[in-house]
């Protein structure tokens, strides 16, 4: 399991800051916090330090796992992130192999199992992220 510091939280605000944007951009690109988890015990050990160190742990986890809304209400986010658990335990079921769990919460998305309003996150490679991030930073800090 990853060993740096908790989990940064959720920006101030959702509505459309730009420096604030690249800043979560950023914080995602650099620690993704579900990488190194591979086993339940490192998963449980994930939840429990973001339980104990964020005021509204489930919404923080979902937008660290697929994207959405960090200022999503945490009775929602609560009740998503009981689903992608259990679907990630009936995947897991099925196929006879670990998944992981950024994996499940896409399948639920591609399925069309999750609430609407959430939007949808999409995949996009840290590659081209970072190139999107730098393009951004010129763009902001061009004179003209």
């Amino acid at each position: 399991m990853a060993t740096e510091p908790g989990p940064p939280g959720p920006p101030s605000s959702a509505a459309g800051n730009v420096d604030q944007d690249l800043a979560v951009v950023r914080a995602l690109l650099k620690h993704d916090l579900f990488a190194g988890v591979r086993t339940q015990k490192e998963f449980n050990a994930l939840f429990a330090r973001a339980v104990e160190t964020v005021p509204k742990p489930y919404a923080l986890l979902l937008f660290r796992l697929i994207g959405y809304d960090p200022l999503m209400k945490e009775d929602k986010a609560r009740r998503l992130w009981g689903e992608i658990i259990a679907h990630r335990a009936e995947l897991v079921s099925k196929l006879g192999r670990p998944v992981h769990l950024r994996v499940a919460a896409l399948d639920l998305v591609s399925l069309g199992k999750m609430p609407d309003g959430l939007g949808f996150p999409i995949l996009i490679g840290s590659k081209l992220l970072r190139r999107l991030v730098r393009a951004i930073d010129r763009t902001a800090t061009d004179p003209g």
